[in-house]
């Protein structure tokens, strides 16, 4: 026999103090064992790392239970992985061996206290726990089959018998309970074992010899010697394991017979004990004394035994071929592996003459599809989809059906039958995640908001595109066709078809402004050049009046036009009479006052009064009528005005763009809008006389809240200004992310055609980023943010997922940022990005597969929020 310690096998590598490791089993293959921890996790090790140099030890982390662990036992086809906790849920585990993970299935829930011991039949799963119940379930739709009330007191131990007439149950009432799986009515009840007993333990874990003749138990006494009794098949108590100094916590048979090399003896069963006295001994049912004796194993008690048999028998270079292997878990969070040789136990009989033992016990003999000791090899069943892993995932996930439907299939919850069965919830065949996410022209995304009170409520939310190319105008919903046509008709009212005073002009003919909103075309058009004109001349005569051209206007890259002189011009509150010398401004709000000025060509207010005359000045005035600055010079005639909040936009016929704070008297943007018009292929132009190609700006605009810049072009690009960085960015163009699902392609058809679709979840997702980032700086709706997380479920990137997930957690919790880092904003669009962060969750949540990931997130943003908190803030 060899006994090792692996020292890196424990459930705390965060931590110098090792938690307890309550449950330990081997897979029917013997290649992983499995342990669960008081950290809530199961942990799936190599056992070729535990017996050899491998170098792959850890298989998987399993992170569903909200509760310390107390049991875990495989299927007895390798299928399955059963859970217990805590936390009073069961969970079964498939494995995924793509993903190189067990995924849960099936939430079993019922328990009303902590589930402590677990057992598999070939037909049953069984499971008992402090709420002095035993459920039994379904081993291959994990429906409940029956809920059994009989103990007293906890339940601490459930084994079945394998001929799988009984199963029989161990409680802290003293007495140890048989039950008929017939009908699942009690048979026996077994006391003498424990009449003498004073002893208390975590667990009682009994064990069904497997050739069926009899029950070790544990936490047993003989007067006030702790022992493990043996019942038999007769139910007499005729045997005891003696020799171990404390209460037994947990006995084990050996799954398979053995037989010696001597054909006189008969073929023997091996049984393992183990317990607070923190050793382990090793039984023959042919020995009256222990094989093996292993004391002071562990500096805590013994909770949990686990076997596995070879079918082919390891040969040891030195020595004789290890037939099979016993693990044990302790309190202290170590384990322990002893191997046993073929000249210790001999050797395991074949199957079928194991399972005739059994015939003489009830056993009919299983189908070839569904034989004893048969192992599945996973993977071979389509996946199901993952169950729901925590309460928080469920909460999410009901959260989530405010929103969009969640990805990936449904699940359904059966009631109790007569209010006695168990709730389990019940999840269909798996579908993969599917995106639920139309274009965003043809789709109203409901936003979930909360009220005062807390409440959560649903609006529909019109959601438009930035920057919609005029091919996409189709396809905007009819609200924003009626909206902006009312405008036009409030804009006409302001800059109509009023009585011209220049009749005569030679200047290009006006085109009309609907300020604020739009300007339906300012032309990119030839310098203003003559022969016959002098290079000196300061002024160019248009018409009657005079129109302000500077040698800096005649040298510019650009020049766009200038609105012509009309006879009224209005805006909200505000009109402007001209005549060919002076306007007269008349404001008509709470205070109403009038103003001379030279003609005016433009006018706004939002709430100040801005007017923009004919020689270049631009003149501003408080609502109250003072005036609020001496008239601001501009380097040319403005071609565009507009305000908004304390935001003044100005944009001057030779592209030099300005934005004022009005309100704190400061410049926030000062730029041109030339390196949007003026392309490479101008520069290459010869002659100055020839004119670039035409150009149009359709939209000029502000952004409310941070006054920075929006133009969009005549073929459907749009740029907006950055700030921090003092440059244009583009956000929005027709011929990018073509294939894109969030992209009308209609022109691009038979090029989208040709993409793969991985091609098109890419172009997808980087569209979708695009659009969360222009959001940002244009200060617009979210709703991207939504439709982003909707996508990064459905691919399951977990990279790309924990980037955005750092990105709206910010610091303290992700690595690298600081509060003071200029690197992360609280906010994206004005809106907090931990409210963000609180939003996609149960989106993501939606992709079962990326619960683990979503239930680290969520739980660190209750850390950053409590703390927030506490701290006052």
């Amino acid at each position: 026999m060899r006994i090792t310690k692996p020292e890196w096998l424990h459930h705390d590598a965060d931590k110098k103090k090792l938690t307890a490791i309550f449950s330990v089993d081997f897979h029917p293959t013997g290649t992983l064992l499995a342990t669960a921890g008081m950290d809530n996790k199961i942990r799936i090790w190599n056992t070729s790392a535990i017996t050899t140099d491998a170098s792959e030890r850890l298989y998987t982390t399993l992170t569903a239970h909200s509760g310390a662990v107390l049991s875990v036992r495989f299927s007895p086809t390798g299928r399955y992985l059963a859970s217990g906790a805590d936390d009073m849920v069961v969970l079964i585990w498939e494995h995924d061996t793509e993903l190189r993970t067990w995924q849960p299935i099936r939430r079993l829930v019922g328990h009303e206290s902590d589930v402590c011991d677990l057992a598999w039949s070939s037909r049953f799963l069984a499971s008992c726990g402090l709420d002095n119940n035993i459920f039994i379930w379904d081993a291959q739709t994990f429906d409940i089959v029956k809920r059994i009330r009989g103990h007293e007191q906890f339940v601490k131990g459930v084994t079945f018998d394998p001929a799988e007439r009984f199963l029989a149950s161990q409680s802290d009432d003293k007495s140890l309970k048989i039950w008929r799986t017939s009908d699942w009515q009690l048979h026996r009840t077994i006391t003498k074992p424990f009449e003498d007993n004073i002893f208390s333990t975590y667990f009682c874990r009994p064990s069904w010899a497997p050739d069926g003749d009899c029950i070790a138990l544990a936490n047993a006494a003989n007067g006030r010697v702790p022992v493990a009794a043996v019942v038999t098949r007769e139910w007499s108590v005729d045997l005891s394991l003696v020799g171990h100094h404390a209460a037994i916590e947990a006995v084990r048979f050996n799954p398979r017979v053995f037989s010696n090399s001597s054909a006189e003896d008969p073929p023997l069963c091996v049984c393992a004990a183990g317990g607070q006295d923190r050793s382990v001994t090793v039984w023959l049912t042919n020995q009256s004394v222990p094989l093996v004796a292993a004391t002071e194993l562990f500096s805590g008690s013994l909770l949990d035994l686990a076997w596995h048999t070879l079918s082919v028998p390891e040969k040891e270079p030195d020595g004789p071929s290890v037939v099979a292997r016993l693990a044990a878990c302790s309190f202290d969070g170590t384990v322990a592996v002893l191997e046993f040789t073929e000249d210790e136990l001999g050797l395991p009989i074949d199957m079928g003459e194991q399972e005739e033992m059994l015939v003489k016990h009830g056993w009919t003999k299983a189908s070839n599809n569904n034989k004893r000791g048969a192992v599945d090899e996973p993977g071979d069943s389509k996946r199901p989809r993952p169950i729901a892993e925590s309460v928080v995932q469920l909460r999410m996930e009901a959260e989530n059906k405010a929103g969009e439907a969640p990805a990936g299939g449904s699940v359904a919850e059966t009631a109790p039958v007569g209010g006695s069965a168990a709730e389990t919830t019940l999840v269909g065949s798996t579908v993969g995640v599917q995106s639920t996410i139309q274009h965003t022209a043809d789709v109203k995304m409901p936003v979930p908001v909360r009220t005062k009170s807390g409440k959560k409520r649903v609006a529909p939310l019109f959601v438009r595109p930035l920057g919609v190319a005029p091919s996409m105008a189709a396809a905007q919903p009819a609200q924003l066709k009626e909206r902006e046509q009312q405008e036009q008709q409030e804009q006409q009212g302001r800059h109509g078809d009023h009585e011209q005073l220049d009749q005569g002009s030679t200047a290009v003919p006006r085109v009309a402004v609907n300020a604020p909103l739009h300007i339906d075309a300012l032309l990119l058009q030839p310098r203003p050049h003559s022969k016959q004109q002098n290079k000196n001349d300061a002024y160019i005569t248009l018409g009657p009046q005079s129109l302000v051209h500077s040698q800096l206007t005649s040298l510019a890259r650009i020049h766009l036009t200038v609105p012509r002189l009309v006879a009224q011009l209005k805006s909200p509150r505000v009109t402007a009479h001209n005549t060919q010398t002076q306007s007269t401004l008349t404001y008509t709000g709470a205070s109403k006052w009038t103003k001379r000025l030279p003609p005016v060509l433009l006018v706004a207010s939002s709430p100040w009064v801005v007017a923009s005359s004919t020689q270049g000045l631009l003149h501003l005035f408080d609502p109250r009528g003072a005036r609020l600055l001496p008239p601001l010079v501009r380097e040319a005639q403005l071609a565009h005005l507009v305000c908004r909040g304390p935001f003044c936009l100005a944009l001057d016929c030779i592209g030099q763009l300005d934005v004022f704070n009005v309100e704190l008297m400061s410049s926030v943007v000062q730029t041109s809008v030339a390196p949007l018009l003026y392309s490479e292929t101008m520069t290459k132009k010869k002659s100055q006389q020839q004119a670039p190609p035409s150009t149009a700006l359709t939209k000029v605009d502000i952004t409310a809240k941070t006054g920075m810049p929006l133009v969009t072009l005549a073929d459907g690009r749009l740029f907006v200004f950055h700030g921090a960085l003092k440059t244009w960015v583009k956000v929005e163009d027709p011929e990018e992310y073509e294939g894109s699902e969030h992209k009308n392609n209609n022109g691009k058809l038979q090029l989208v055609a040709q993409m793969s679709d991985a091609e098109k979840h890419s172009v997808t997702m980087d569209h979708l980023e695009h659009l969360v980032w222009t959001a940002d700086l244009t200060n617009s709706d979210t709703h991207y943010v939504d439709i982003l997380a909707r996508q990064l479920a459905r691919s399951g990137d977990t990279n790309r997922i924990k980037f955005w997930l750092d990105t709206l957690l910010g610091p303290p919790l992700v690595p690298g940022l600081c509060p003071e880092c200029p690197r992360w904003q609280p906010t994206l669009a004005s809106t907090p990005k931990r409210q963000l962060l609180q939003r996609i969750l149960p989106i993501l949540a939606a992709n079962r597969h990326l619960q683990s990931i979503v239930a680290e997130y969520s739980s660190a943003l209750d850390q950053v929020l409590a703390t927030k908190n506490n701290s006052g803030l």
